[in-house]
């Protein structure tokens, strides 16, 4: 109802809130749950590659092709890692990685726009992981509901069966012109009317993903991901630095923590390719 009412808010104050938070509890989530194979090597080139994604991201638009590059190797280089326990997997995977990266090249908005939808759905793939501690019609159930989350909720609101505000009614005076969170939810031939749909379809699985962070994952995942008591007070302290930068300086602001956003959205590249090579490396 929050998605369907108020996207544009929802969004906003959702990343406010909860955008340091989440960023901070899937890394410590995913360094703890793939620890055997994100290590080493592997980890020092995924970090090498993230941490040139985050330089250019301050850079703006002129850094977006070297980005597209980095995060195509970030994935090329998962499957390559993996590729000693699922070797035929991997020769089909790494040709359709560079197909899917010439494609990026060429259609840059479409690319930037599908990321930003992917991310906010990752959660479903680790969510599919988690289940697999439960049994029978439990996780037949639990996976259910996911689905529902991922294609029938969005699906409501694509098609007006859930109605949605005006982009024209919408605004928060401190976020910037609406015309820039159009750009980042969809793509340059749908931002008519229909962008206000896909703006509250964003919110949605915004809203979502950072539940799943910041509420399910630490009190279901494994003791060693989750934080100690005093790190939560540093969390908290920077992502008050953080709010205080968007009422003050917006557009700034959410550079910064784009940039610094990088490292959690691009070890998801990495991860990814490690849920589907060793998903039973470790005990769920």
């Amino acid at each position: 109802m929050l998605a369907a009412r108020a996207p544009l808010l929802a969004s906003v104050v959702g990343l406010m809130v909860l955008g340091i938070l989440h960023n901070v509890l899937e890394l410590r989530y995913v360094l703890a749950r793939w620890a055997g194979s994100f290590a080493g090597v592997f980890r020092v080139g995924v970090l090498a590659l993230v941490t040139v994604i985050a330089m250019t991201r301050l850079v703006g638009a002129p850094g977006r092709r070297v980005e597209v590059v980095a995060g195509f190797a970030i994935l090329a280089f998962g499957m390559a890692w993996g590729a000693r326990s699922r070797p035929v997997l991997a020769a089909f995977g790494l040709p359709a990685v560079v197909v899917a990266g010439v494609i990026a090249w060429t259609h840059l908005d479409h690319y930037f726009v599908a990321v930003t939808y992917l991310h906010n759905l990752v959660p479903f793939v680790f969510l599919w992981d988690w289940s697999r501690r439960l049994a029978g019609r439990a996780r037949t159930a639990f996976r259910a509901v996911q689905v529902a989350w991922l294609l029938v909720v969005p699906a409501l609101l694509l098609t007006g069966a859930l109605p949605v505000p005006s982009l024209s009614s919408q605004s928060v005076s401190f976020a910037g012109p609406m015309s820039g969170h159009v750009a980042t939810v969809a793509p340059p031939e749908w931002r008519g009317p229909e962008a206000a749909r896909l703006l509250a379809v964003f919110a949605f699985l915004q809203v979502l993903h950072y539940v799943f962070w910041c509420w399910f994952l630490p009190r279901n995942g494994p003791a060693q991901a989750r934080l100690p008591r005093i790190a939560w007070v540093g969390v908290a302290a920077v992502a008050a630095v953080f709010a205080f930068g968007y009422m003050t300086a917006w557009t700034g602001t959410k550079i910064a923590y784009t940039s610094l956003a990088s490292y959690h959205a691009y070890v998801e590249y990495a991860v990814l390719a490690l849920v589907v090579f060793r998903p039973r490396e470790v005990p769920a």
